[in-house]
């Protein structure tokens, strides 16, 4: 009940909000021209289709600890490469948009690592003058490690529908209203550390969501994200919760002279069974870049958010993750690139009976660095090394050292 009212709460303020700026923009006029035609970017045009198809080698080289194991680490030669299509097609107010990847994950010792990895997306939009309503799917079948405490390959699937209708209210404030269904599902025989991850990890999400974008400048879109999520899982009920999250943020163009997009806001998680802790706090998610003289990229990123675990007695974890990284173009096609990434895994116990225990803190360390060369437009070649530190203060850590090359070529 606490958290149907506080709900209610937060969607009146959320809405007189919306209806402030709304008022505060409504002395613009309204547009008259359309958004940009997705279908330009194609590299191929045949009639009202465009496509840009590509390959990709992702990595060809070694790894030091192919199963995450902190004592007697095996290495193995192995090489992720496949082909990928970005494609468009239009007809009269109509507009699809697609793209399609397949790769296939060897390592010339240990067989049961070998996989394929196949992923598919559709928006289909019908573009009126200041509505855009659009449907959207995604489907996508991995075998990776598939978060940062899953150290094993797994067999995991995703998918996504959704709906939404976006409307230009003035010339520069948009609304985006949208709801959408995901699931995440592993098989039924997948374990890790003996446990089930279907069991843990099963469960299917109901969101709706509204963004508000506002273009303060040609450079710059101030965003609102509101957004309310039903979590469901299969076989942990204990797991269920409803959630709310309001996100300001900024997105900034390719050509500011501050590159990416930034959102710090608030999650209220509101566990349905008592023995799981609820959660308010900071969430973030921040991805910026600047470059010195035309020549030097500094990058940083950060985030923080709700990750569920797989082990039952642990729930989920908070992640805070902080990236940074630092590329300097040498000329003639050239860079250089060293990168460091620090993560923490802040772990929440689910109560038995009438205890409960403080979960542990993990923590993931990686630095790299690599270099690189652009041929052309859309092909590119690389050689990186990677090494990863995890440590915890209950179970023992590893590391692992990858290297190898990397390379895409688009026709």
């Amino acid at each position: 009940m606490r958290f149907r009212h506080y709900r209610s709460i937060c969607a009146v303020r959320t809405a007189a909000f919306l209806c402030l700026l709304l008022l505060a923009s409504s002395r613009h006029t309204l547009a008259q021209t359309e958004p940009a035609d997705p279908w330009e970017s194609g590299r191929v045009r045949i009639g009202p289709v465009a496509f840009t198809p590509g390959l990709a080698l992702k990595n060809l080289g070694w790894e030091s600890n192919v199963f995450g194991e902190p004592e007697n680490p095996k290495g193995d030669f192995t090489v992720t490469a496949g082909g990928f299509v970005n494609w468009w097609m239009r007809g009269g107010k109509l507009r699809f948009v697609g793209s399609d990847y397949v790769d296939y994950v060897y390592y010339a010792t240990y067989a049961s690592e070998r996989g394929w990895n196949h992923g598919h997306t559709l928006r289909i939009e019908y573009r009126l003058n200041r509505l855009l309503p659009y449907v959207l799917g995604s489907y996508a079948s991995l075998y990776d490690r598939s978060n940062y405490e899953i150290t094993t390959r797994e067999r995991h699937s995703t998918s996504a529908l959704g709906a939404g209708l976006a409307l230009r209210v003035t010339s520069k404030t948009q609304l985006d209203i949208a709801g959408l269904q995901t699931s995440d599902a592993y098989p039924s025989d997948a374990e890790y550390n003996g446990q089930s991850l279907a069991q843990a990890l099963n469960h299917t999400d109901r969101i709706g969501r509204a963004t508000l974008r506002y273009s303060a400048t040609p450079l710059t879109t101030l965003t609102l994200l509101s957004e309310f999520r039903e979590e469901r899982f299969d076989g942990s009920p204990e797991r269920d919760n409803d959630s709310f999250r309001i996100v300001p943020g900024v997105q900034l163009d390719p050509f500011a002279v501050i590159k990416g997009s930034a959102s710090v806001g608030y999650l209220h998680f509101n566990a349905l069974s008592p023995a799981t802790p609820d959660f308010s706090g900071v969430v973030a998610d921040v991805g910026l870049s600047y470059v010195l003289l035309g020549r030097t990229q500094f990058s940083a990123g950060v985030k923080r958010d709700i990750q569920f675990s797989y082990n039952i007695e642990e729930s989920y974890y908070l992640l805070t993750s902080v990236s940074g990284s630092v590329r300097e173009s040498l000329g003639k096609g050239w860079d250089l690139e060293a990168r460091v990434t620090s993560q923490r895994l802040a772990y929440q116990r689910v109560s038995v009976g009438n205890t409960s225990a403080d979960g542990r803190v993990d923590r993931v360390q990686s630095y790299g660095g690599g270099l690189g060369h652009r041929l052309s437009q859309g092909t590119r070649i690389g050689a990186n090394v990677d090494y990863i530190r995890q440590w915890s203060d209950y179970l023992p850590g590893y590391s692992s050292l990858r290297y190898g090359m990397s390379a895409t070529y688009e026709f």
